[in-house]
């Protein structure tokens, strides 16, 4: 397949060897003889703008990569709806909807480039893309859970510090900045994600500010000391 490439307006460009699906698209193409397959199967589209809904309400099951801009998961619940997980560049989502049928709707939150790939003919192509589906589930599914143990453990302070040097990391592995780098959620929706009140969480970003670790100018964040931060959260800088 070609290695197209797509950058957002900060600078993020993301290539198929940095996408979370390239080992499953290289079985898909190996394993089905077929060299137009992998064409034929993947949908590229793009820029869907803020605020739109990229896939759920659809119902097809499907995997998708972030290719540059920022995508969320949410899940209604009674009278709310619930942003469960946040995506970024070169990372893989549809994965929900594997538990309990229940697929979550993908919203953008800045504008985004993405793929997608329907699950049921990419797992009938043979059993070395079957494998590789099942381990990007595994790891997805682990790497969540250690993210919500880590969240509901700790103090308010200790959970802001965690998921923005969590964000931190995340965006500097897309080829961001560590230091300079968009929020891809509101404070709305961060504030909910970790369970906090939004009045909390915007004391403890000015206490950030007070205390010069962090500096927030609408979405964007400058981190002026990594291993502060780090150490509010219990964390280690190392990436």
């Amino acid at each position: 397949m070609s290695d197209n490439n797509h950058a957002d307006g900060n600078g993020t460009t993301i290539t198929c060897s940095a996408c979370a699906l390239r080992r499953v698209c290289f079985q898909l193409t190996r394993a089905s003889g077929q060299a137009d397959l992998l064409e034929r199967l993947i949908c590229r589209s793009g820029p869907h703008p803020t605020g739109s809904v990229i896939a759920g309400d659809d119902g097809v099951l499907a995997l998708g990569v972030v290719r540059s801009g920022a995508v969320v998961a949410e899940h209604p619940g009674r009278g709310t709806v619930r942003s469960v997980s946040v995506y970024l560049p070169g990372e893989l989502f549809g994965f929900e909807a594997f538990g309990d049928g229940r697929t979550p709707r993908y919203v953008a939150t800045e504008p985004v480039f993405l793929c997608r790939l329907p699950v049921e003919p990419t797992v009938e192509a043979g059993e070395a893309v079957a494998c590789e589906v099942i381990q990007l589930a595994g790891k997805m599914f682990a790497h969540q859970r250690s993210q919500l143990e880590a969240l509901r453990n700790g103090d308010a302070a200790t959970r802001v510090a965690g998921w923005l040097l969590d964000i931190s990391r995340r965006w500097a592995r897309s080829g961001r900045s560590a230091q300079r780098f968009p929020l891809p959620v509101t404070r709305q929706r961060w504030a909910a994600m970790i369970g906090l009140a939004p009045g909390t969480l915007s004391r403890i970003l000015a206490h950030l500010e007070e205390l010069e670790i962090a500096r927030f100018h609408r979405h964007q964040v400058d981190l002026l000391d990594a291993e502060a931060l780090a150490a509010m959260a219990g964390m280690t800088t190392a990436h």
